[in-house]
């Protein structure tokens, strides 16, 4: 991670991310904080419990919960979803 620095043609100066591992940047114990879907301004905070050998059984990245608990997709990022919540809630107590 660091400073963002660009190249003589004044691109990004970024790194190939298939090449960083997750464990060369944090450690278990500490969190990271990265943001899905720029436009919407998703934050997701994640924090690095431990750390395990990969089971061969499972592809990875691994999904251990939370199935469906996501917001709407392109809702306005949490603004879009606090009114859109506001507004289903004021519906149904109608």
């Amino acid at each position: 991670m660091g400073d963002v620095s660009t190249d003589d043609t004044g691109e990004l100066g970024l790194e190939d991310e298939s090449k960083v591992r997750l464990k060369s940047l944090v450690h278990p114990g500490q969190s990271f904080t990265y943001e899905y879907d720029f436009g919407d301004g998703w934050l997701h905070t994640s924090l690095v419990e431990k750390e395990m050998e990969p089971d061969p059984r499972f592809f990875y990245p691994l999904c251990i919960g939370g199935a469906r608990a996501c917001p709407p997709e392109d809702c306005g990022g949490p603004p879009g979803l606090a009114a859109s919540s506001t507004r289903k809630a004021s519906i149904s107590t109608a």
